[in-house]
């Protein structure tokens, strides 16, 4: 995504006029929202499973009701940081918005005659369309995933260390594997990109002349050119959609078995007398924030 460059993001956030604080504690208010949520279903269920071990049906239930009361009150608050980042982000886009615009009204002539309107048209709308999803989707995605993923594991060190090993080294593979297959998805997403502009091109040269076409009876030879740029485009997006599906499919794979090693280590240990399966389904549904 081109908006990893830093000069490229600064831009994009120049655009974000008097709106800089709501999307600041809008994103850092739905991550923390978002960790605590899960921390607290983590702790519902290690409370409960210990509880159900040698406890009464009125400390279940208090237990139970306590932690309710808890994600209520989170689930409250968090559509108060969604609105502040989402309509920070709506006013960036209507900037971003004016700022392109008024820069294809100041560029040469020269770039026009050498590049299809309905090219540039097909730039500007993905490209705009691929930025907004930056800020409003992407970056708060990563924050809460960041805040997720080094709150639950100060989380899982202080329930038990000895188990919280494990996510880290699945978290440690999942990074890798992502890294690997990172670069490679950029530049093959930078292709399906510049194949839709050709083919939006095309097909906007085979509307505009197609009275041309029909007095000279050259259907089959233009709709062979366009059906080749969109046989390109498509085969170009099949090849990201197979390293997507793979990348998806390695990162299952380092869930599971870190899932597995968390299940047998944990049994081992609660055998032992070291944990309690409440600490065990508590550690299980935090690993799901690594």
């Amino acid at each position: 995504m081109n908006l990893v460059k830093s000069s490229t993001f600064k831009r994009i956030m120049s655009c974000m006029k008097g709106s800089y604080l709501k999307y600041i504690i809008g994103i850092i208010g739905l991550s923390i929202s978002a960790f605590l949520f899960q921390t607290i279903i983590a702790f519902l269920f290690l409370n409960l499973f210990d509880t159900l071990a040698d406890g009464t049906f009125d400390e279940v239930l208090r237990s139970i009701l306590t932690y309710i009361i808890y994600m209520l009150i989170i689930v409250a608050i968090m559509p108060l940081f969604l609105y502040l980042s989402q309509s920070a982000a709506v006013q960036t886009s209507g900037n971003l918005r004016k700022k392109v615009f008024g820069k294809l009204t100041k560029l040469p002539l020269n770039y026009f005659k050498k590049h299809h309107s309905a090219e540039t048209i097909s730039i500007v709308t993905n490209d705009i369309a691929e930025t907004e999803r930056a800020y409003s989707e992407h970056l708060i995605n990563f924050l809460a995933r960041v805040i997720m993923g080094i709150g639950t594991l100060i989380v899982m060190f202080m329930i038990e260390w000895r188990l919280a090993l494990l996510p880290v080294f699945a978290g440690i593979l999942t990074i890798i594997v992502n890294s690997i297959y990172a670069r490679r998805l950029h530049r093959v997403s930078a292709e399906v990109q510049e194949n839709l502009a050709v083919v939006n091109t095309k097909l906007s040269n085979l509307l505009a002349g197609v009275h041309v076409i029909r007095i000279f009876n050259i259907q089959r030879l233009i709709l062979n050119k366009f059906f080749k740029s969109n046989d390109d485009t498509l085969n170009i997006s099949n090849r990201r959609i197979d390293k997507l599906a793979t990348v998806n499919a390695m990162n299952d794979l380092v869930f599971t078995i870190g899932f597995a090693g968390i299940a047998l280590f944990g049994a081992f240990l609660v055998l032992e007398g070291f944990t309690t399966i409440g600490v065990i389904v508590a550690i299980v549904q935090l690993q799901n924030g690594v």
